[in-house]
């Protein structure tokens, strides 16, 4: 089972076999590359729609993780065997325009921060979550091990994402819930002139 790549922007140049080798080392040093993990690359328009529609905020966002199988607690998979179907283990949607944004404001090269950033997809689509403090520090120490890892492997010096952006996300899933009162139908209108009007301007 491998990462396979599915890129829907065009403005930014990915290394997509450099890509393909760094995240199926992370699968590996995971130890759940017996599943196959969609990584998708979109632009702005894109993922602000899938931002407004599953998370509920109408805003731009550099990382969204579906996961399609349910992990009895955070990093223990389910028991093998399982279904032909149950071998995807769900999808990391990249905000490409946000991603890169954040590399140039904090000085790091592209490719050095795609492994960081997967890192935390990948350990969202496995039961880690940073809805609570308790969660976002368990969720950072799985990431700072697997990165450690992945450093000693490839020869990269990559860092695991900042406590403080990790609190953001924190602070964020909070207003999520908070939000959980928006009516459906309003969001769902809301969504459909995003998808109409944005995901082209992504080209």
């Amino acid at each position: 089972m491998v990462a396979l790549i599915k890129n829907l922007q065009t403005r930014t140049i990915l290394n997509i076999p450099l890509l393909l080798q760094n995240s199926n080392s992370l699968l590996e040093i995971l130890r759940i590359c017996h599943f196959d993990v969609n990584l998708v690359f979109v632009g702005k328009g894109f993922i602000k729609s899938l931002n407004l529609r599953y998370r509920r905020r109408n805003v731009t966002t550099d990382i969204l993780a579906f996961p399609y199988l349910q992990f009895p607690r955070p990093g223990v998979p389910p028991k093998l065997p399982l279904k032909p179907y149950e071998h995807t283990l769900g999808d990391i949607v990249l905000g490409t325009p946000q991603i890169k944004e954040d590399c140039e404001s904090d000085g790091v090269e592209l490719d050095s921060y795609l492994p960081v950033i997967i890192t935390h997809g990948l350990c969202h689509l496995m039961g880690y979550t940073h809805d609570t403090q308790e969660n976002l520090d368990m969720m950072r120490s799985k990431e700072v091990e697997v990165l450690t890892e992945f450093n000693k492997r490839t020869g990269y010096n990559t860092v695991p994402i900042t406590p403080r952006k990790l609190n953001l996300y924190r602070i964020r899933e909070r207003d999520k819930k908070k939000m959980q009162h928006t009516s459906t139908s309003s969001v769902e209108e809301e969504f459909d002139i995003d998808v109409e009007n944005q995901i082209l301007k992504d080209k």
